[in-house]
């Protein structure tokens, strides 16, 4: 089983606020496209007609601005 699962993103114009940081919002979707596309990676047909994910709690804890 993978221990980790890496996507490389580029940050555009339209997910900055007002501030020029990126929108909370647009973060846990980001979350939620990475969570499926990991899932996705790591299922078989047979398990995802069995089982779907869902998310039960999320934490984001902000390190750093992205530019």
């Amino acid at each position: 089983m993978k221990v980790s699962y890496t996507v490389k993103h580029v940050v555009e114009s339209e997910d900055l606020d007002s501030l020029g940081h990126v929108n909370n919002i647009v973060y846990l979707k980001w979350v939620q496209q990475i969570a499926y596309a990991h899932w996705n990676d790591l299922v078989d047909d047979k398990l995802r007609a069995q089982y779907v994910w869902v998310v039960l709690r999320h934490e984001i804890d902000y390190k750093e601005q992205s530019f």
